[in-house]
């Protein structure tokens, strides 16, 4: 987006949850920012205690933050889009969490690559009420592109990225289909089972 001309915001919410490695990645975000001359917003929010509070899960709640945050910024900048990373792999996981979760056909749709922003809040009980309608827009301009692709861009232009930890933490639903599931399916049954779940979710398709 920088190379090609758009005008560019970054924003980035730390979670608070990894401790140093936490901190190194705000830090690495605020020396790409200075790199790229690009304006940067930074918040910190210790999910881990909103969690607690709300009776959540620390994915749950740390998805209720971001948005809180970026819906903030962008009204308060009157920023139309926010822009956010996932990838194919991401859909196709969203994917088989849904099915694995028992969702029904018409419920099996994944990520949107453009969708209204989400805007969550929490009620007085403690509990996250459920995404309300919104002006802003959010875009996955990536959400069709593999990630190897995307790897690949970031070597053959030098560009430097931090992978968070905690991906790897095979406890989480996400992180064992990432890591075990999907290679097992692609080495013995598709190899482009990726790519055929990403494409079972497309929105236009269910």
């Amino acid at each position: 987006l920088k190379v090609s001309g758009y005008q560019v915001a970054a924003a980035h919410l730390n979670h608070q949850l990894r401790g140093r490695e936490s901190a190194a990645d705000e830090q690495f975000v605020r020396r790409l920012c200075r790199q790229w001359e690009t304006p940067l917003v930074v918040e910190r929010e210790d999910v881990a205690a909103r969690a607690r509070r709300h009776g959540l899960s620390i994915e749950e709640a740390a998805r209720i933050a971001r948005y809180r945050f970026l819906a903030g910024i962008a009204r308060r900048q009157k920023l139309r889009k926010v822009l956010a990373a996932h990838h194919q792999r991401d859909q196709a996981e969203t994917v088989l969490l849904k099915i694995f979760y028992g969702c029904s056909r018409h419920q099996l749709q994944g990520m949107a690559i453009k969708r209204s922003l989400p805007s969550p809040s929490w009620n007085r009980n403690g509990k996250a009420m459920a995404p309300v309608g919104s002006s802003l827009q959010l875009i996955r301009p990536l959400l069709e592109a593999p990630p190897a692709e995307i790897a690949l861009y970031a070597r053959q232009h030098r560009l430097a990225f931090r992978e968070d930890s905690s991906n790897r933490d095979l406890m989480r639903p996400r992180n064992w289909i990432r890591h075990r599931l999907l290679p097992l399916i692609e080495r013995g049954l598709n190899r482009n089972i990726v790519k055929t779940l990403a494409r079972l979710g497309n929105a236009d398709d269910v």
